[in-house]
């Protein structure tokens, strides 16, 4: 037994790793972080999907978004497994978020599976638990989103690409890491195409591995197209996409900030460390491989940071360089390790990647414990309260599209505002009364409503109120 156990003490750690994360996930999986309206649109897709077949929200009966391919941020990748759920066990808050656990394994599993083939088991499992441990990782895991679903599909393309040398796969689950979260995983595509390039083969070689990779990510792009666009040949759809994806902010695009900003922002003075830890380390490798996901992780981390710059300060934006940088710190703290070894006592220094892998371990689980993850259970109790007691009666939520994704009724109305694209649904007037109207007590930013105030006035009467959300109910 202790034989098999030295054996094989790598995948019983990771075994142990991942069971601890779906035993605390289960603990607060419906409320931490809370249902927002990222998710909640991808939720609206999925049901939609499931019940019609459509790839669209229906934000009123039989009343369709004019153009689903801007309202979808997370691509079919996450909608079509959460639909086939929905089909398989009913629609369901819960289904969806248990359907996100499952993307946080296989992530971190094929975050092991590379990183192993790269590195060593023992290298892979401090990259697991780097990043099992940091807060990001389970606040974008758990909704249903595409960071982690992508994420996933980077680092098995990743594995294929180097360990198995075959780009035609690398290239496929590439196409589906982009489509999966088009706003963050685009620059894969200049990321692959830069190292590749910068390869040691001749320049004809070079080419064509790019031409491989770029034929294989076609047919998720065309799958994509052909799902989510019904005019592919539209000049205005096109035009439309490109402007909402060169700027999905509804801002102007930010320039740069003062550097004073930058350091006072703790998160990217903490991955600023990592990356130059890794950019010390890569000026001593010599296996080709290691060298290519170096300098792959180096190219995308900058992409990255660069949108993030143009970003109104939107951490989310950054987090797929957050995790390539969590992912590769273990191998460089071990290179590290071996090039500075002369500087410490030889009985402390071959202790020195461990130990610091247990150091930021530590402080992430810390800051795990305080980060500031939103939790809240108010849209569960508003739709049980509607769904208990009101099952049938139709109902328009104002501005929050986390209540209406889980109502039930069959006359369920939503109007919502939406950063950078048209608004969702249509606001309270006099053309039509809803028997109930819900309305999140917001006295500004975008969902505020003051032209639904002398409606709700003249025929709605105050019926139920949960936390800082208002139920109306029309007067009889």
């Amino acid at each position: 037994m202790s034989s098999f156990i030295r054996a094989r003490y790598v995948e019983i750690a990771l075994a142990c790793i991942l069971v601890t994360l779906l035993g605390y996930s289960f603990s607060t999986l419906l409320t931490k972080p809370k249902l927002w309206t990222d998710e909640a649109v991808t939720l609206e897709i999925a049901r939609n999907v499931a019940e019609s077949g459509k790839f669209n929200a229906e934000p009123s009966p039989d009343t369709w978004y004019p153009t689903p391919y801007v309202l979808q941020s997370t691509g079919y990748p996450v909608t079509i497994p959460l639909a086939a759920t929905f089909k398989l066990f009913d629609y369901g808050f819960a289904q969806a978020r248990v359907v996100m656990l499952l993307w946080m394994i296989v992530a971190l599993s094929a975050t092991f599976l590379c990183m192993r083939a790269l590195f060593s088991g023992t290298v892979a499992l401090a990259s697991v638990l780097l990043l099992s441990t940091f807060a990001s990782f389970h606040a974008n895991g758990r909704t249903a989103t595409g960071e982690i679903p992508g994420f996933a599909f980077l680092m098995l393309g990743v594995y294929f690409w180097l360990e198995k040398r075959n780009l035609w796969i690398a290239g496929a689950l590439w196409g589906l890491c982009v489509v999966t979260k088009p706003s963050l995983f685009i620059f894969l595509i200049p990321t692959i195409t830069i190292t590749l390039l910068l390869q040691s083969k001749p320049f004809l070689e070079r080419v064509f591995d790019v031409a491989r990779v770029g034929f294989a990510m076609i047919p998720a792009g065309l799958l994509w197209i052909f799902l989510v666009i019904p005019e592919p040949l539209s000049i205005t759809a096109w035009q439309t996409m490109y402007a909402f994806l060169t700027n999905p902010f509804a801002t102007e695009v930010r320039i740069m900030p003062s550097l004073s900003t930058l350091i006072l922002q703790p998160t990217i003075m903490y991955f600023a460390l990592w990356f130059a830890c890794l950019a010390l380390a890569y000026r001593s490798l010599s296996e080709s491989k290691q060298h290519a996901f170096y300098l792959f992780v180096g190219i995308f981390t900058a992409f990255a940071f660069w949108y993030y710059l143009r970003s109104p300060g939107w951490l989310r934006y950054f987090i797929v360089g957050e995790l390539l940088l969590l992912t590769l710190l273990p191998a460089a703290l071990a290179t590290l390790q071996k090039r500075f070894a002369y500087l410490a006592p030889a009985s402390l220094a071959k202790y020195a990647a461990p130990i610091a892998i247990t150091c930021i371990t530590l402080f992430q689980i810390v800051q795990f414990s305080s980060a500031d993850i939103y939790t809240s259970d108010t849209s569960l109790r508003v739709a049980e309260y509607i769904n208990t007691t009101y099952p049938n009666e139709s109902v328009l939520t104002l501005g929050n599209l986390s209540i209406s994704v889980l109502l039930e009724s069959p006359e369920r109305y939503t109007y919502i505002k939406l950063d950078g694209i048209p608004p969702l649904g249509k606001p309270l007037s006099s053309d039509y009364f809803p028997t109930f109207v819900i309305v999140e007590d917001a006295e500004e930013g975008i969902n505020y409503y003051p032209a639904a105030e002398s409606i709700l006035e003249s025929h709605y009467a105050l019926e139920h109120t949960i936390g800082a959300v208002q139920i109306f109910k029309l007067k009889e």
